[in-house]
């Protein structure tokens, strides 16, 4: 079996920028409600987001249980996200690139995989796209 080749990418219209300050404190919002209470807080089901990227935070008996520390991984792990990706977009890096096209700016990054993600980067826009931090930051989600 050979490897598969992944793509992973945000857009923003190209006359904007990116509202990395309120993304922030969205997750910092996060970080004072429990786990239990996001979907309902933030309207979203964050189910992906465990499942994919906090598979320990979950309890397959009952709902999501995980505890403060849980909380706080998490918060601190998607800010570490933001600050990574506002790098890549900002600065660019071997495994990404921004490109305008059709009106929208859009970050790539990808590769060939044989199971895990291709690039760091890819896992990081992954757990932004499993939550509403990408419609706080401005970008489309898809």
């Amino acid at each position: 079996m050979g490897g598969d080749f992944f793509l992973e990418y945000i857009s923003i219209e190209k006359d904007k920028e990116p509202d990395w300050t309120k993304a922030r404190e969205v997750v910092e919002k996060m970080g004072r409600v429990h786990i239990s209470k996001w979907k309902d807080t933030f309207d979203h089901d964050f189910t992906e987001l465990f499942e994919r990227y906090y598979e320990e935070a979950l309890s397959y008996e009952d709902e999501i249980q995980p505890d403060m520390n849980d909380r706080i991984k998490i918060c601190e792990n998607l800010i570490a996200c933001l600050r990574e990706i506002r790098a890549s977009w900002d600065n660019g890096t071997r495994d990404s690139i921004v490109i305008e096209l059709r009106g929208r700016n859009y970050l790539f990054t990808g590769g060939m995989s044989w199971g895990d993600a291709p690039t760091e980067l890819y896992d990081q826009i992954g757990k932004l796209l499993c939550t509403k931090l990408i419609q706080a930051a401005g970008f489309e989600d898809h």
